[in-house]
């Protein structure tokens, strides 16, 4: 499905977004949007649209959250130098090398339709985590489950 194609999805959702009143995301920089990209194949390639709209929120959501950093860069890469990181792929261990293909056009896409139209509304509800797989007893005493989509579960502080 094309760029269009699923903005005409999230249009016909009713999908919005309140961002627009907290960032204005004309003054995000090529190199952040290239950063979100690349953290969206790594975090979410095979997920479902919404599923990518889900991560890409609680990128923006940190972005304009006073506890973490204040560009998507500094919030995808948080923590890497300290083995910390709160984006597993960028301290795994892995190979992080982008495959341009299928799965790179339709995360590229996703943060293009993100960052152009106002798709997605969760800023009530402060879902600044995300987990695929099993949870760690940090989540579990830390946070609260908010939603399941896909291969991810995503998290608001208690």
């Amino acid at each position: 499905m094309g760029r269009f194609g699923m903005a005409a999805i999230c249009v016909l959702l009713g999908v919005k977004s309140v961002y627009a009143m907290q960032l204005d995301k004309t003054a995000i920089k090529s190199d952040e949007i290239m950063c979100a990209k690349i953290n969206l194949y790594h975090e979410a390639r095979g997920e479902t649209f919404l599923g990518m709209m889900k991560i890409m929120d609680v990128v923006m959501s940190r972005v304009s959250s006073d506890d973490f950093p204040n560009n998507i860069c500094d919030v995808v890469w948080q923590g890497f130098d300290k083995k910390i990181a709160q984006f597993s792929w960028t301290n795994d261990g892995k190979y992080d090398h982008l495959v341009k293909s299928k799965d790179w056009s339709l995360v590229s896409d996703a943060v293009d339709i993100y960052m152009t139209f106002d798709v997605f509304d969760d800023a009530d509800q402060k879902i600044l985590y995300y987990q695929a797989g099993p949870v760690t007893n940090w989540f579990k005493k830390a946070l609260k489950p908010v939603t399941k989509v896909g291969n991810h579960t995503f998290w608001k502080e208690k």
